[in-house]
């Protein structure tokens, strides 16, 4: 009763309320019967996952007058994540007038199909999941994540950690331009729900080539309360009792058609119908398989046929799984991969391998190898490089400040004291920029740095030797190595 008494009196806008009122108790239930336990940490909780965690960090920024707190890790491994830092992938706070941090989540963490086990009941491997309940499958686009915060001066885009970044702009452009987009936002964030877009568009995309003009397509709506994701149905319903017409939402399989053309084959019966054909799309190869169904005793699961699909499909990235659970998956198309330069002949020397680590793209590597000796070393490798990566990140943040805090930017005694640091001439460099630029600016001068002792086969051996035997940590800090 209270927010109709602060509404004017529209018919309209009374009337869209009330189906807003009556779709929010529909799914109350839905809400508190979520299987997952999704672990979402206020501030305070964050600050001390940060705190004690180099593979974390916070971005501090005003934005329409208002103090925000982004939150993102750097590079990490399975290993880095703890209860709670699942939601540490763009989470943003944004403070209220009455000095409390509102909360705005994006999507939590998760990983590729055979990446990574958690635990005994949070894993990614294929024995693990085999089994579980498919609620949806839906494409995976090539582009950048996008969602919309709410602040006392109106609404402004933002991609993972930024509201200036050049596809928040963009975004932002397609949000004011957009009558529709506008009314859905509101009604979401009435229902204190955030929609996830993706941004795609030619001057967007990563590998794959989209139409030329950039849009918004809609990836997930969460609730900001208790993490769980509306149904692809709910999401329907939803844009339905809006009465929209114009909200683009990313392509979701038919799971009945999915089952039919899983089950009325083998994967060796699936193989030699596809022969060696390559198809532009998922759907055009469940299209040929549907054609002529077998009625095999042994057909594949869904996910059978998606992991058989990574083969076959050549211009799409892939698909995110949705388990009844709540749990979500990518599956990588290999193709894709190989646009990524990240499968080849040579990607598995240790010198290329640092330089996919360095990336962020070690993840789709891993995930398209079989469990064995060579995963389980690039496993280790992973581990060990993106330690040592984000200790170095710490470290050269340190120093910077110490410049100004310690130093008080005498550039002499500065210099005398950290010469031999070899992120000095780095820090040097990064006098000028903004200290809300730290962060950036001391992930790409450690990525060069790393990258520079990492050239050549041979350096690239020695250098993850040395970390492992800790001659690059703390006893030796930062001095070069004859």
């Amino acid at each position: 009763m209270g927010v109709l008494l602060r509404l004017t009196i529209n018919n309209h806008r009374i009337k869209f309320l009330l189906k807003l009122i009556c779709y929010n108790i529909t799914h109350k239930n839905k809400i508190e019967r979520s299987e997952l336990n999704f672990c979402l940490p206020e501030l305070k909780e964050v600050e001390r996952i940060v705190k004690n965690s180099e593979a974390f960090y916070i971005k501090d920024t005003v934005v329409e007058g208002q103090n925000v707190k982004l939150v993102d890790y750097r590079l990490a491994s399975i290993s880095d994540f703890v209860n709670g830092s699942f939601e540490l992938r763009g989470l943003c706070f944004v403070q209220q007038s009455n000095g409390t941090w509102k909360r705005h989540l994006l999507l939590n963490k998760f990983f590729n199909l055979g990446q990574t086990k958690f635990s005994d009941e949070l894993s990614w491997m294929y024995e693990d999941v085999n089994d579980k309940k498919i609620t949806s499958v839906s494409d995976k686009c090539d582009g950048s994540i996008i969602s919309f915060v709410q602040f006392d001066a109106g609404i402004r885009a933002k991609s993972k950690m930024s509201f200036d970044s050049d596809q928040s702009k963009s975004a932002q452009k397609i949000y004011d331009s957009d009558k529709e987009l506008q009314k859905f936002i509101s009604i979401c964030s009435d229902l204190k729900k955030t929609p996830i877009f993706e941004l795609v568009g030619y001057e967007n995309c990563i590998v794959l080539n989209y139409p030329m003009s950039s849009e918004l397509r809609l990836l997930q709506i969460r609730d900001n309360r208790t993490g769980e994701y509306l149904t692809r149905a709910d999401i329907n319903n939803l844009i339905k009792s809006a009465e929209l017409t114009s909200i683009k939402i990313t392509k979701n399989y038919n799971l009945d058609e999915l089952q039919t053309v899983a089950s009325g084959y083998t994967e060796e019966e699936a193989r030699n119908r596809l022969n060696d054909k390559k198809f532009q799309s998922l759907q055009e190869m469940i299209d040929f398989l549907s054609i002529s169904l077998n009625s095999s005793e042994n057909g594949m699961k869904i996910l059978d046929l998606l992991i058989l699909a990574k083969e076959y499909v050549e211009n799409e990235e892939g698909e995110v799984i949705s388990w009844s659970d709540g749990q979500m998956a990518k599956i990588k198309n290999l193709h894709y991969l190989e646009l990524h330069s990240l499968i080849g002949p040579d990607s598995f020397r240790e010198n290329i391998l640092i330089q996919t680590i360095i990336s962020g793209n070690i993840d789709d590597v891993i995930s398209a190898l079989v469990p064995g000796t060579k995963k389980d070393k690039i496993v280790q490798m992973d581990k060990i490089v993106t330690d040592y990566f984000n200790h170095l990140v710490v470290k050269f943040k340190a120093l910077r400040d110490s410049y100004y805090n310690e130093y008080k930017e005498n550039r002499k005694d500065f210099a005398i004291n950290n010469k031999k640091n070899v992120l000095f001439g780095s820090v040097m460099k990064s006098l000028h920029a903004k200290i809300s630029d730290t962060e950036k600016i001391a992930e790409e001068a450690v990525k060069e740095y790393i990258l520079r002792e990492t050239n050549s086969l041979s350096k690239a051996k020695q250098f993850v030797d040395r970390i492992e035997n800790k001659d690059l940590i703390d006893n030796t800090p930062y001095e070069y190595q004859s």
